[in-house]
C-alpha cells in the first residue's frame, strides 16, 4: 500500500468509529494485461492487503469482511489505454449494513 492508499483508508476507517453493525465488502481488481489466473490471484492479494491493514491498524474484526477478487472482470475504465488500465488496478471498499445483526440488536428482549 502506498502512503496515499493509507491516507484514503484512514479517512474511510474514521467512518467506522463507533459503528457496530456493518460488513465491509472489499473488492480487488486488475487490468487485462497478462495471465487471467495471475490477475485473479493479484486481485485477491490487493484486497487482502487492504483487509490486513484495516485489521492491524484499526482493529477491524475478521468477521467484518467479505472479500472478492475479480481479476479483470469488472473494469471501471477501458483497458485500451494506460490511464484506463491504471484505474482498473484497484481495491474498492463498500460499507454495508449487517441487517441481521442490526435487527437482533434492536429486537425487544426475549425475541432474538
Amino acid at each position: 500500500l502506498t502512503a496515499i492508499d493509507k491516507k484514503d483508508i484512514e479517512a474511510f476507517a474514521a467512518k467506522l468509529d463507533g459503528a457496530r453493525h456493518y460488513i465491509l465488502e472489499v473488492t480487488g481488481g486488475t487490468d487485462s494485461t497478462g495471465d487471467p489466473q495471475y490477475n485473479y490471484d493479484l486481485s485477491q492479494r490487493r484486497a487482502d492487503a487492504v483487509v490486513n491493514y484495516l485489521q492491524t491498524k484499526y482493529n477491524v474484526a475478521p468477521h467484518k469482511f467479505y472479500l472478492i477478487g475479480i481479476g479483470k472482470d469488472q473494469e471501471v475504465a477501458s483497458n485500451k489505454t494506460a490511464a484506463g488500465r491504471k484505474q482498473n488496478r484497484r481495491v474498492a471498499v463498500r460499507l454495508m449494513s449487517n441487517m441481521k445483526d442490526a435487527a437482533d440488536a434492536s429486537a425487544p428482549s426475549g425475541t432474538k
